[in-house]
């Protein structure tokens, strides 16, 4: 037996509780902090054993959880500018704009990038499938256009926001556990997404001639119009946090600006009570008409309260093993693999295990960077492409995952089968022709695209 599992078996035994802890989780239904909580407990009780005082250990434990900071107020503040923007009136008039852009002949080209620039504001692909998403479902169905083809272009546009925007809380804890800057990947993304972009817009421009749409059912439209008051101005909010950040303006700084542009909205256009907007920060925001709380109600920095619990226990944890160095074996074999079968290869495998073994791809975001940092930098990566790798195959191969949360979450929301995933072509192509473009372009010594160490 191996040298190296032999002085680690406590390590192997306490992950394989942490790991039997997620499969339970899953097949329960139970929230991934228990879990995550169990892998403290088994680390912690390993460093322990290994010779550290309750007192180190609650200093590394503080270490990591100090770090976790950063990234959960930011999460706090997007699940509060997503409840804003509904109580305001914003997202209405995004739905309103992108329903009367809709030509039956280009419907599923259209549900695709309107979903892009949706997802882009918003930040978050479930956000973007449980609103507009719903109403695109609902079109679909009075059109006769497939539902699995209409979700699948909704989950692609969704995808495209959530892996780049500013306010996306996946780009956002990237940043955080790389250590990179979070302007410096978003244009990197972009640099990287030219080609995938532009033939997954061909794909679904091909779908939507194949597959158009017999008639637009206004009644949709008509639910936007009575039940808010619309106006170009309510789009401000979203020019705030678009603009804002080319100055460069804090990301944080900037969406107190776009919330506090939306409560004026929300109380001087939309006749909400101060009282009931400020609440919906924090709890969500609830329609008072049944049909629109179908659509609109949501948000709130309560629903980001389970990624904020994933972070702040996984960063504890992580705080423990980076301060032991229990996992400096795996690091090491992480980059033997490196070595062999390149960087980016071993991102994409790892990603998308722990994507399968948490269900959630914040879980692998934070997992990949703890078990690859090292690996990387030994190897004569950095953060930089670390951070762009994950953003370019974790990210997205989440999706891959059956009963990962991905895609799920938000296929539920639509009320379509899973099946519709295949039709889900960006967070397809993206990965597949980043793995390939960055092997090519690591042949003619490109370091932003380097997949094996030199």
């Amino acid at each position: 037996m191996s040298a190296r599992i032999v002085n680690n078996k406590d390590v192997i035994i306490g992950s394989l509780i942490f790991l039997g802890g997620v499969v339970v989780s899953v097949i329960l239904g139970i929230s991934l902090i228990i879990p995550l909580a169990l892998g403290y407990m088994c680390y912690a009780f390993i460093a322990k054993e290994r010779g550290y005082s309750q007192k180190q250990i609650g200093s590394m434990t503080f270490k990591g959880a100090k770090e976790s900071v950063v990234v959960v107020s930011m999460l706090l503040l997007i699940g509060a500018v997503s409840a804003a923007w509904r109580a305001s009136g914003t997202i209405a008039i995004f739905v309103h704009y992108g329903l009367n852009l809709i030509s039956p002949g280009m419907f599923l080209l259209l549900a695709f990038l309107i979903c892009c620039a949706f997802s882009y504001a918003l930040g978050s692909c479930f956000g973007t499938a449980g609103t507009i998403g719903i109403i695109l479902i609902t079109l679909a169905k009075a059109g006769d256009v497939s539902v699995v083809m209409t979700a699948g272009a909704v989950l692609s546009g969704g995808y495209f926001g959530d892996r780049c925007s500013p306010v996306s809380a996946s780009a956002s804890l990237t940043a955080f556990v790389t250590k990179t800057n979070l302007y410096d990947n978003v244009r990197m993304m972009f640099k990287t997404m030219g080609v995938p972009f532009a033939i997954t817009t061909a794909m679904y421009g091909v779908l939507s001639f194949t597959h158009p749409l017999a008639e637009i059912d206004p009644a949709m439209d008509n639910l936007m119009v009575s039940g808010y008051h619309l106006s170009p101005v309510l789009l401000l909010p979203v020019v705030v946090m678009l603009a804002l950040p080319l100055l460069k303006v804090n990301i944080k700084i900037t969406a107190l600006i776009s919330i506090g542009l939306s409560i004026i909205l929300a109380v001087g256009i939309q006749g909400e009570s101060l009282t009931a907007v400020l609440k919906s920060l924090f709890f969500g925001y609830a329609p008072a008409d049944d049909a629109l709380a179908g659509i609109f109600a949501g948000g709130g920095m309560m629903s980001m309260i389970n990624i904020c619990g994933i972070v702040l226990i996984a960063c504890s944890y992580s705080g423990i093993i980076n301060g032991t160095g229990m996992f400096k074996d795996v690091a090491y074999m992480m980059g033997r693999a490196c070595r062999k079968i390149g960087r980016v290869y071993m991102t994409f495998l790892t990603g998308t295990v722990f994507s399968g073994m948490f269900c959630s791809c914040s879980a692998a975001i934070i997992m990949s960077n703890m078990v690859l940092g090292q690996a990387y930098e030994s190897t004569g990566g950095d953060k930089q492409e670390l951070a762009i790798d994950i953003e370019n195959t974790v990210e997205l191969t989440a999706t891959w995952v059956p009963w990962s949360a991905a895609c799920m979450a938000s296929f539920s929301a639509m009320a379509v089968p899973g099946t519709a995933i295949f039709f889900s072509f960006y967070v397809f192509i993206l990965p597949i022709h980043y793995l390939i473009s960055k092997s090519h372009k690591a042949l003619h010594g490109d370091r932003l695209f380097v997949s094996q160490s030199a």
